[in-house]
C-alpha cells in the first residue's frame, strides 16, 4: 500500500517537491556511503534495480513506495518515520488511522 502525500497549502515549512526529493535522496546516499554499501548492493537488498536507486539518490524520481522506504530504513539502520518525513508523507496505514479517527470524531 502506498503512502498518501501530505499537502500543506502554503505552509512555508513545506519544501517544494524537488527540494523534498533532493533531501530524501541526499540522506539515503549519505547513510549508504557511511555504511560502506554500494548502490548495487543496496539495490539488491531492498529489491530494486541499481538505476532506480541512483535516480532516487539524485532526486530524478520521487521517493519510492512505503515498502521500499521501510526496506531502506532497515538497511540504513535509521528510523523509518525519519525517511517518511524526508519523503514528505505519512505511511498509508498511519494516514488511514488518522482518517478513521477524524471521521469517528465527526460522527460523534
Amino acid at each position: 500500500m502506498d503512502a498518501v502525500q501530505i499537502h500543506h497549502n502554503g505552509d512555508p515549512r513545506q519544501l517544494p517537491a524537488a527540494q523534498q526529493n533532493q533531501r530524501f535522496g541526499d540522506f539515503v546516499r549519505e547513510r549508504r556511503l557511511q555504511r560502506k554499501i554500494s548502490v548495487r548492493q543496496m539495490a539488491k537488498m531492498i529489491g530494486v534495480c541499481p538505476t532506480f536507486l541512483s535516480m532516487i539518490e539524485l532526486a530524478k524520481t520521487p521517493p519510492p513506495t512505503d515498502g521500499v522506504i521501510r526496506q531502506m530504513a532497515g538497511v540504513l539502520l535509521c528510523d523509518e518515520m525519519q525517511l517518511f518525513k524526508l519523503a514528505g508523507r505519512l505511511p498509508a496505514e498511519v494516514m488511514a488511522q488518522l482518517q478513521k479517527r477524524y471521521w469517528s470524531e465527526i460522527e460523534n
